[in-house]
């Protein structure tokens, strides 16, 4: 069997042979209707810059395709037409850009709301907008970025005038030394020079490279973020993706959620963590804290290393242990993100060839430990992502694994067989997992 064919070495077996026909105890489900998808659903897929509308049309297909949770792209104001834009907010007072009015975000969640699904939303906190490259002196918002125009801030019943002022942004500077945790909190994120970076707001600051935290965030910061997650939950949002959390302290997201966040409110956190050193030193803080899930980058990590040429599979026999993997009670497993495709470096996660992609697929889905995370992209663009992702989640296969996952939720698992290129394992008396990364036929 030649590498283009592994994933015929993916074995679904989802029927109870106790109650099931003979002839459908070996059938592969390759286009899975409501009628045969769990009502337990538990995968989330991200669509990457989908405008709201076009997530609110796509919203019954992927209720039927087995997703339980949708994640949009950031909703506040932002400028540019290019998918880094919605990471760079103008104004979190106003919801309007490339993506769509507050009207299209509202009717978003309450079709979702009709068909059982919930949207969660990507919240971008640590930093504003520098579209251009604005001189280091400056703060926010730069010259050439315009005020918020006045007939959004009169649409939205708002005073004129910015959000913020110089005293609410930390000095500038860029992040130099990222083994420091304390230069990472405090200062930009930029690009290359002359690039003066992201006008980094005052949401707190460490004593040390791994001080604990010293409360100076400013008070009208923090009260800017709770109204806007406060209106973001009144318009229907059913949970918060925070992004670039390492930049910010633990103690911030302590006052962030107090009285306003509840603990059935789902919430996860995006800490780029790919070595143990990583984890130890960006994620275990926030691990600490005990208010979110976060993005398993660390298993991502290992899913890759297992998976290329010369990797071994026997790295994903509980990689949790090794700090190699989060506990699956707080991860979002996943296999690739905007993150790895928007780097030059892709963070060291991206696959030299698709189908080992697709096979990393089937172990996170394959899986009871976490919520899997699913990447589509509406189109194609630029220096993001290769076509396979491209309204990923209507492909076939990747539709039977998740049709598999929830079918499987509730079952136990255990281990059967794991070497260098094999591995087996079983969902209960019910699924059978087993992928083969070699070129070999199985026997």
């Amino acid at each position: 069997m030649n590498r283009g064919a592994a994933l015929l070495c993916l074995l679904l077996l989802c029927c109870d042979a106790g109650s099931q026909p003979e002839d459908s105890r070996r059938s592969l489900q390759l286009e899975p209707t409501p009628s045969n998808v769990s009502h337990e659903r538990s995968v989330l897929v991200h669509m990457f810059n989908w405008p709201f509308k076009d997530v609110t049309a796509e919203l019954p297909r992927l209720r039927d395709a087995g997703f339980s949770h949708v994640l949009v792209s950031p909703p506040q104001l932002s400028n540019g037409q290019p998918w880094w834009g919605r990471y760079q907010p103008l104004d979190y007072r106003i919801l309007y850009g490339p993506l769509g009015t507050e009207a299209d975000f509202r009717a978003m969640n309450r079709v979702a709301d009709e068909l059982g699904l919930k949207i969660v939303v990507d919240v971008v906190l640590n930093h504003m907008a520098n579209l251009g490259l604005a001189p280091e002196h400056l703060y926010y918002p730069p010259e050439n970025i315009p005020d918020t125009p006045a007939d959004l801030l009169a649409r939205h019943d708002i005073r004129p005038g910015s959000l913020f002022q110089p005293e609410h942004f930390h000095s500038a500077g860029c992040i130099r030394n990222w083994g420091n945790h304390a230069e990472v909190v405090r200062l930009r994120l930029c690009g290359p020079s002359p690039d003066a970076g992201l006008p980094d707001l005052r949401t707190g600051t460490l004593s040390g490279g791994h001080g604990p935290a010293t409360e100076n965030w400013h008070p009208e910061v923090l009260a800017a973020h709770r109204e806007y997650l406060k209106r973001l939950m009144a318009m229907g949002a059913d949970g918060f993706r925070f992004d670039a959390v390492k930049h910010m302290p633990p103690a911030y997201f302590r006052a962030l959620y107090a009285d306003l966040i509840p603990s059935d409110f789902w919430t996860y956190g995006e800490v780029i963590a790919t070595s143990p050193a990583d984890y130890e030193r960006d994620l275990e803080p926030y691990l600490r804290t005990g208010l979110m899930d976060f993005m398993d980058f660390p298993l991502a990590a290992t899913l890759r290393d297992a998976f290329q040429y010369g990797g071994s599979l026997t790295a994903l026999r509980d990689p949790e242990q090794r700090r190699r993997a989060l506990a699956g009670s707080i991860a979002v497993t996943f296999v690739t993100n905007h993150d790895v495709w928007g780097n030059a470096d892709g963070l060291g996660l991206r696959y030299a060839d698709h189908t080992d992609e697709m096979l990393a697929h089937a172990f996170i889905l394959g899986r009871e430990a976490g919520i899997p995370y699913i990447y589509s992209q509406r189109q194609a663009e630029r220096d993001v992502t290769p076509n396979e992702y491209v309204r990923f989640h209507r492909n076939n296969r990747l539709r039977s694994m998740i049709a598999f996952h929830n079918r499987m939720l509730g079952t136990d698992f255990g281990w059967l067989k794991v070497d260098d290129t094999l591995l087996i394992f079983r969902r209960g008396n019910r699924g059978l997992v087993l992928i083969n990364k070699s070129a070999h036929q199985l026997t």
